[in-house]
């Protein structure tokens, strides 16, 4: 069984919920706090018109399209499109790609030992 067959079943169900700190911006808890998780196949975004995991070029949990997508192309060179790469809202230019990306996903429940 793959990876993807086997989260299938739950990415209607895969709500980011963020207590989210970072140096330059939040880009997660606004436009994509909780969420369901939208992929080309899964439409569950609020936008009526398109998909926006077909229109950036990857899976996120999308409300009306995008302050961030770190599940986007990676694009070595600077690109036409905003947020069809790896994109982080505010984050220097909005035409090139972020080198390198890092989440971490615990529990609901997670306490701090």
């Amino acid at each position: 069984m793959s990876i993807n067959s086997a989260l299938r079943p739950l990415a209607k169900n895969a709500i980011v919920s963020s207590n989210f700190q970072a140096q330059n911006s939040d880009s997660m808890s606004g436009e994509h706090g909780n969420r369901k998780f939208t992929t080309k196949d899964q439409d569950n975004d609020d936008s009526k018109d398109i998909n926006c995991a077909q229109k950036h070029k990857g899976g996120w949990w999308y409300s009306s399209c995008l302050a961030a997508n770190l599940n986007g192309l990676y694009l070595e060179e600077k690109h036409e499109v905003t947020g069809i790469g790896l994109y982080w809202s505010g984050w220097r230019v909005t035409k090139e790609s972020l080198e390198a990306t890092e989440m971490k996903i615990r529990p609901k429940n997670f306490r701090k030992s």
